[in-house]
C-alpha cells in the first residue's frame, strides 16, 4: 500500500517515550520549540502507573494524548492549559482523575475511554468522561452529548469550552454544580430541564454570550418567571444565575452569589424593591454596567459584589447597609461619586481599591473601622476627612493626590504609615503631639494644627 504526501501535507510528529525519564525530556523540548506534537504513552512504558501534577501543563502544542492501559492515575492539572489538545484516548486502567487535568483545554473535541474501564467510561460515544458508578459526567467539550442515563453535571465539567454554543440536557439529570458552563463564551441558549433540583454556584460565570435562560415549566424547585431569561429558586426567590438579557421580576428576594459575574455585555439592570440582599460577587466583572440603582431596601451588599465593574460612575449605598464588604468596589475605575449612610459602621478591606478617578469620599461619623486598603490606590481622591474613635488600617496608601486629610480629636488605632502620600494633614489645636507619636517620622512635617 502507497502513502502519497502532498506538497501541503503536514507531518505531525508521534512520540512514543521509552522511560519515564525520557517522557520528561521530550515535554521539556516540545514546549521550547512549540511545534505540533501527539504522545503516545503506550506499554513500553511499563513502570508509568501515573501522569504527575502539572507535567503538561502549558503545552500548547500537544494535540493528541494516548494514555495506555497501565495508567491508574492522572495527578491534578496535569494536562491545564493544553489549549491545541483535541482528543483524548484514555485506557481502561484508569481508576482516578485528579483536579482539574483538563481544565483550560479549550481546543477539545474528542474524548474517549476505553472499554472494560470499571470507574470511567464514555458511553454512546458521548465525547465526555462519566464517572459509571454514580453516573456523574465530570469532563465534557463542545462535541459532548450527554447520555440520557447522566444524572449529574459535575463542577467546572465543560469549563472554558469556549465553542460550544448550546447543550441538550436531558431529564435524567438531576443536578448541576458549581461553574459547570464556566468560560463558555460562546454558549448563547440555555435550558434546564424539569427534573433538576439543585443548582450550583456560578455555573455561568463569563459567559457573556448567553442571551436565553429557560427553566422548565414543570420544574418543581427553579423557574424563569415572566419570561426573564434567569434562573430562580422558586421557594427563596433568590436569582441564582443571569445574562445580559435578564429582566429581574418583582418578588425577587436576592441576587445570589456571582449570579452575573462576567457578564460583560450587561450595560443596565433594574433591581426590583423587593430585592434585599445582592450576594457576593452578584456583579463582578460587568464591565460595562455603567449605571445601575439600588433599592432601598437592599440591606446587604456582599464581598466583591461588584468588583471590576470598570464603567460604573457613581453609586448610592442605602440606608440600612452596615457594612462596606471586602473588594465591593474595588477596580471600578470610573466611579467618580459615592453616597455611603449613616448606617455603616466598618469598611472593610479593599471596599474602594483602585477607584482611580473617585474625587471625594464622604465617610460618616457612624464608621468605627476602616480596614486595610479601603482606598488603596485611589489616585483622584483629594480630601479626607476622619470620624472621630475610628479604628485605621493602613487604609489610604498610594493615594498620591491626597492634599488635606483632616483628623478628630481622637483616632483609637491608626497605622503610622497611614497618610504617607499626603501632602497636609490637619490636626485639632493642641492635638500635633498627639499625632507625632502614632505617625511615621516622615509624616511629622506634614502635620498642621488648626488655628484657635
Amino acid at each position: 500500500m502507497a502513502l502519497n504526501i502532498g506538497p501541503n501535507t503536514k507531518l505531525i510528529p508521534i512520540f512514543r517515550p521509552q522511560s519515564i525519564s525520557e517522557l520528561k525530556s521530550i515535554i521539556s523540548e516540545r514546549n521550547t520549540n512549540n511545534k505540533q506534537w501527539h504522545c503516545d504513552l503506550c506499554e513500553i512504558v511499563p513502570a508509568l502507573k501515573e501522569i504527575n501534577r502539572n507535567i503538561f501543563m502549558y503545552c500548547h502544542s500537544l494535540s493528541h494524548i494516548n494514555i495506555p492501559d497501565c495508567v491508574e492515575e492522572i495527578d491534578d492539572f496535569a494536562f491545564m492549559y493544553c489549549s491545541n489538545l483535541a482528543s483524548i484516548n484514555i485506557g481502561k486502567g484508569l481508576k482516578d482523575i485528579g483536579v482539574a487535568v483538563f481544565r483550560q483545554c479549550s481546543g477539545l473535541i474528542g474524548i474517549t475511554i476505553a472499554e472494560g474501564n470499571p470507574v470511567f467510561d464514555s458511553r454512546d460515544k458521548c465525547d465526555a468522561i462519566i464517572e459509571t458508578k454514580n453516573n456523574t459526567l465530570i469532563l465534557g467539550c463542545c462535541s459532548t452529548k450527554i447520555p440520557n442515563t447522566v444524572t449529574k453535571i459535575g463542577g467546572a465539567t465543560f469549563c472554558n469550552c469556549i465553542d460550544l454554543e448550546s447543550i441538550n440536557i436531558p431529564d435524567s439529570v438531576t443536578e448541576i454544580d458549581y461553574f459547570a458552563f464556566s468560560g463558555c463564551i460562546n454558549l448563547k441558549s440555555f435550558i434546564t430541564p424539569k427534573n433538576v433540583v439543585k443548582i450550583g454556584t456560578s455555573i455561568f460565570v463569563g459567559c457573556h454570550n448567553l442571551a436565553s435562560i429557560i427553566v422548565a415549566n414543570d420544574n418543581p424547585v427553579y423557574d424563569s418567571r415572566n419570561n426573564c431569561n434567569a434562573i430562580i429558586e422558586t421557594q427563596t426567590n433568590k436569582l441564582i444565575a443571569g445574562c445580559a438579557s435578564t429582566i429581574i421580576p418583582e418578588g425577587v428576594s436576592a441576587i445570589w452569589i456571582e449570579a452575573f459575574e462576567g457578564c460583560t455585555n450587561l450595560k443596565s439592570i433594574a433591581i426590583p424593591n423587593s430585592v434585599t440582599e445582592i450576594s457576593m460577587g452578584a456583579f463582578k466583572g460587568c464591565s460595562l454596567l455603567s449605571n445601575i440603582e439600588i433599592p432601598s431596601g437592599v440591606t446587604s451588599i456582599g464581598p466583591r459584589a461588584f468588583e471590576g465593574c470598570t464603567s460604573l460612575t457613581s453609586i448610592v449605598i442605602p440606608e440600612g447597609v452596615t457594612t462596606i464588604e471586602k473588594s465591593a468596589f474595588e477596580g471600578c475605575t470610573s466611579l467618580t461619586n459615592v453616597v455611603i449612610p449613616e448606617s455603616v459602621t466598618i469598611i472593610n478591606e479593599s471596599a474602594f481599591e483602585g477607584c482611580t478617578n473617585l474625587t471625594n469620599i464622604s465617610i460618616p461619623p457612624s464608621v468605627t473601622h476602616i480596614r486595610n486598603r479601603a482606598f488603596q490606590n485611589c489616585s483622584s481622591l483629594t480630601r479626607v476627612v476622619i470620624p472621630q474613635n475610628v479604628i485605621m488600617g493602613l487604609a489610604f496608601a498610594g493615594c498620591n493626590n491626597l492634599n488635606e486629610v483632616i483628623l478628630p480629636e481622637f483616632v483609637k488605632i491608626i497605622d503610622k504609615d497611614e497618610f504617607r502620600d499626603c501632602k497636609t494633614i490637619i490636626v485639632p489645636t493642641k492635638k500635633a503631639s498627639h499625632y507625632r507619636k502614632r505617625l511615621s517620622t516622615s509624616s511629622h512635617s506634614k502635620i498642621k494644627e488648626l488655628e484657635p
